[in-house]
């Protein structure tokens, strides 16, 4: 079994193959448990035509390489609080424009200090009652 620098080194060579992803993060239980279930994998890409599809493709050939479950997801139009765990929590193991990023990630940030307050107010509602 692979260990997490292994992973990550094999999905950077294998995402470097796809022009169409700009930037990359590892992110979820793998960075954060000993023994994680699977592998998740959020991409910020230009020009792909059905993003479901995309997503369950690369997911397919990335598990390929790694030998366990792997989850795509597209950041471009992610909910803000999704984007806000990635780029918080997640570590970048492929920037093709490091600018873009970080525009991304700050844009994320602001939009996620935006949002939280709505979300946790909407949390209490519903917990309330």
């Amino acid at each position: 079994m692979l260990n997490v620098s292994e992973i990550k080194e094999k999905l950077k060579k294998a995402l470097e193959k796809h022009p169409e992803v700009v930037f990359a993060y590892l992110h979820g239980s793998i960075l954060e448990t000993e023994h994680p279930r699977d592998v998740d994998v959020a991409v910020y890409v230009e020009g792909v035509g059905n993003p479901l599809e995309y997503e369950l493709s690369l997911s397919v050939e990335l598990e390929r390489l790694v030998g366990k479950e792997v989850d795509v997801r597209i950041l471009n139009d992610a909910p803000p609080a999704f984007r806000y765990r990635v780029v918080s929590r997640g570590e970048v193991i492929l920037s093709r424009d490091e600018e873009r990023r970080l525009n991304f990630v700050e844009r994320t940030v602001e939009e996620y200090l935006d949002f939280e307050p709505l979300e946790r107010a909407a949390r209490r509602e519903l917990l309330a009652g």
